[in-house]
């Protein structure tokens, strides 16, 4: 992973998150990108 809850959380702080969630997916992004994915998921709004 690139990014975690925790981190994400510190790098963009004020920000009122309705959904943040890390978890595993699959993903079809293209023919060499396809597969099993561990992804971190955010809604927020600022305030």
């Amino acid at each position: 992973m690139l990014i975690d809850v925790d981190t994400l959380r510190r790098e963009l702080p004020g920000l009122h998150y309705t959904v943040l969630r890390e978890l595993e997916r699959e993903v079809v992004e293209g023919s060499f990108h396809t597969g099993m994915a561990a992804v971190v998921q955010a809604v927020a709004q600022r305030g």
